[in-house]
């Protein structure tokens, strides 16, 4: 690490400390205003959890990952919660914290209660000053004099490096898979052998870390096809290149090498342009010339297929070439230039800030892919088509051909057919319902969030359904982003299913070893 890295998280946590202290002076001086006095104390644990992150960020940069401090530090639960992590005597401010199993919880009760502290809320018929008691808040008041002076206490020792078990457990959130786990019933009971939250992480993290490599060792097994023998050239015949375009991320160099690194039929390659890569296929001799061009569209759609879904993004082969302008160029002859006018009806889209391609994404589009080569092969995929169109209108659409509605429907039928397909709705009762039972999760923050947006998708669909609505309206309530929204419930849907597969897949695959052994 540089020797300016080490002298400004040593200057960080000066300042952090010095502030934290301050806001504990300021609530010491204000013995009649309770509520006040535990939000000071709150905002003095931030900055020691600003501490924490800070190091975590910038050790994380130095050894080549991604630092996102801006995100981290804005957010007040996140630093809150790195700084309770090592306490062993949560009974400060909890009776027993072993009765919460999500440790965020007890950080969100924290936090939340904070709020009522500070604001007057119309429907709560409790002031501000009568939320906390005086003995809540001289418990926080201790409790962050307590966490000051240990972390003056601690050195900074670059040997350490990273801490790697709240690192993983603070990008959680992030992760999808990562985030069902921790919040799996094992782990939930698995919380009362351990003393404190920091070696429940620390468990959490190697059980994750080794469930992690054996569904990989499954999921590359059940992609199925193994890499060409490149001792026996008769095997190898066609090597096909494909260009692939993206409409919601871009491309780096660090994935697509990652990628490369599989025993695959599949290579993956950069351009000059960070919206594309080239997908590169190599064909056995068995596949005469005759049957090529097929065998490859075919594969390309499939890898496509899973791709899009995965990913929640848009990945074709071409992208809509007239979205703002359809001219060569407009001269303005008095003035002797040129100008631009363009149309911003059609928005470029970025699906969810999703950004760049990456590791997720892709671990996210292995487990579709092979969740739907098991359907491909008893030939149940029919329920997919309706999906493939949508895709395929949305390459279609600029400023001379505006199918936006239509897409939306195809995408709209695919999703009702998934449900009916999965037992996940009978055809006859609310949808609206079948999406609020498969989607809601209390764990996750934005559960609600995410169940009104694709409930109000829905609900566009089925009046277009019962024809409640005319072209007209449809036409102004439908844009690109409704139709992708509509789609990403479709994506959301199948990566739950996809990885419900692949663990069902690996469990009984341990079943059948675990019998085999004699065990």
């Amino acid at each position: 690490m540089k020797k300016e890295d080490i002298e400004f998280i040593k200057k960080i946590k000066s300042s952090c400390l010095n502030n934290a202290k301050n806001f504990i002076d300021a609530s010491l001086k204000l013995d009649d205003h309770p509520n006040i006095q535990f939000h000071l104390a709150i905002l003095a644990l931030e900055e020691i959890g600003k501490v924490k992150i800070y190091q975590i960020q910038i050790i994380n940069k130095t050894y080549g990952g991604v630092s996102n401090i801006g995100d981290s530090i804005d957010d007040h639960s996140r630093k809150l919660f790195s700084a309770l992590i090592d306490i062993n005597g949560l009974e400060k401010i909890m009776d027993n914290w072993k009765l919460i199993p999500n440790m965020k919880n007890i950080v969100s009760v924290i936090h939340n209660k904070r709020l009522k502290c500070l604001y007057v809320e119309p429907e709560n018929d409790k002031l501000p000053m009568d939320v906390v008691t005086k003995e809540e808040a001289k418990n926080m008041i201790e409790l962050a004099k307590f966490m000051i002076k240990k972390e003056e206490l601690l050195e900074f020792n670059e040997d350490e490096g990273i801490d790697i078990d709240l690192n993983w457990f603070l990008d959680s959130k992030e992760n999808t898979e990562k985030s069902r786990f921790i919040f799996s019933k094992v782990a939930v009971k698995k919380i009362s052998e351990f003393e404190n939250v920091r070696e429940w992480i620390r468990w959490l993290r190697m059980e994750f870390e080794k469930e992690e490599i054996e569904l990989k060792k499954l999921t590359e097994r059940e992609m199925g096809v193994k890499k060409i023998n490149l001792k026996d050239a008769k095997n190898e015949k066609w090597k096909i290149k494909v260009k692939i375009f993206s409409y919601s991320h871009s491309i780096r160099q660090k994935v697509i090498n990652a990628w490369n690194k599989k025993d695959s039929l599949i290579k993956l390659y950069s351009t000059k342009n960070n919206n594309e890569f080239i997908f590169e296929l190599v064909a056995p001799l068995t596949i005469h010339a005759m049957a090529l061009f097929d065998y490859t569209l075919n594969y390309t759609k499939f890898f496509l297929l899973s791709l899009n879904i995965g990913t929640l993004g848009y990945f074709w082969y071409y992208l809509p070439h007239l979205t703002k302008r359809f001219y060569e160029e407009i001269i303005d002859i008095e003035n002797k230039k040129k100008i631009i006018i363009e149309k911003t009806e059609i928005p470029y889209i970025k699906m969810f800030n999703k950004g760049a391609l990456d590791n997720e994404d892709l671990v996210n589009h292995q487990k579709v892919f092979v969740y739907l080569s098991s359907l491909l092969e008893n030939g149940r995929l029919n329920f997919l088509e309706k999906y493939f169109m949508g895709l395929v209108l949305i390459s279609k659409i600029d400023l001379l051909f505006r199918v936006e509605t239509e897409a939306f429907y195809y995408f709209y039928n695919s999703l009702k057919e998934c449900f009916l397909f999965n037992n996940d709705w009978d055809g006859k009762a609310s949808l609206k319902e079948a999406i609020k039972s498969v989607f809601y999760n209390p764990d996750k923050e934005n559960s609600d969030k995410v169940i009104s947006e694709f409930s109000n998708v829905i609900e566009i669909g089925g009046r277009i359904d019962k024809k409640e609505i005319t072209f007209q309206e449809i036409n102004k309530e439908i844009n690109l982003e409704t139709v992708f929204l509509m789609k990403a419930c479709i994506d959301m849907y199948l990566i739950m299913k996809s990885y419900k597969y692949i663990i069902e897949k690996f469990n009984n695959l341990q079943k059948t070893e675990t019998t085999g052994n004699g065990t």
